[in-house]
C-alpha cells in the first residue's frame, strides 16, 4: 500500500498518493451529532491491542477495499493516543495508564472526548488572551466557561492553560492576530 491522504488535504498530500473518501476531522471519522461529535468518542477503545489492529489496518489499508469504516476508526484510535495525547495532558496520562496500568480504563471517558473535540476553541482563547491585553472574554474563553453539559466549565486562563500542552498553532481565532 502507498501513501494516502484525505479528501480535504491537498495542501498536504503527498504527489501520487491516493485520496481517500472523507476528511481528516473527527465530524468525518466519527460522524456528527446534534449533541455534539464528542459523544462519538465516547468508550474509543485506546488499549495496546487496540491501538496495533488498528495500525494494521492502516498499514494494510487499500482505499478500494479496505471498508472506509475501518480505515476512519483505525486513522482515529492512532490520532488520539498520537496527536492527542501531545495536546492535553489528561490523555497523555489516561493512554499513558491504560497502556501500563493492569485493570486501568482503556476506553475514552467524557472528559477526553470533549477537550478533543474543543482544542481549537482552548487554544484560540489563549491565545487571544496571551496577544490582546490579557483579555479573557473572548467567543472562546466564553464557550469554554460554559459549565457542563454545554461547555468544559474553564472559567480562567489559568484552567484553560492547564488543559493543554502549549502547541498553540491554530489560524482561525475569531480575533485575527
Amino acid at each position: 500500500m502507498g501513501w494516502v491522504g484525505f479528501k480535504d488535504g491537498k495542501k498536504y498530500t503527498i504527489p501520487g498518493s491516493a485520496t481517500l473518501k472523507f476528511g481528516s476531522d473527527y465530524k468525518d471519522l466519527v460522524g456528527e451529532r446534534e449533541d455534539g461529535a464528542w459523544r462519538n468518542l465516547v468508550g474509543l477503545d485506546v488499549s495496546r491491542n487496540s491501538i496495533t489492529g488498528s495500525i494494521s489496518v492502516m498499514r494494510n489499508c487499500n482505499p478500494g477495499k479496505t471498508p472506509d469504516k475501518a480505515i476512519k476508526l483505525a486513522v482515529t484510535k492512532v490520532t488520539v493516543v498520537t496527536v492527542e495525547a501531545i495536546r492535553f495532558p489528561y490523555i497523555r496520562d489516561f493512554v499513558n495508564k491504560a497502556w501500563t496500568v493492569s485493570g486501568a480504563p482503556t476506553e475514552l471517558d467524557e472528559r477526553a472526548a470533549r477537550l478533543i473535540v474543543n482544542w481549537k476553541t482552548i487554544s484560540c482563547a489563549i491565545l487571544i488572551w496571551a496577544i490582546d491585553e490579557k483579555r479573557w472574554d473572548s467567543e472562546e474563553a466564553i464557550e469554554l466557561a460554559k459549565p457542563h453539559p454545554y461547555g468544559l466549565g474553564i472559567a480562567t486562563v489559568e484552567e484553560a492553560k492547564a488543559t493543554i500542552f502549549p502547541v498553540l498553532q491554530s489560524t482561525t481565532c475569531s480575533v485575527p492576530y
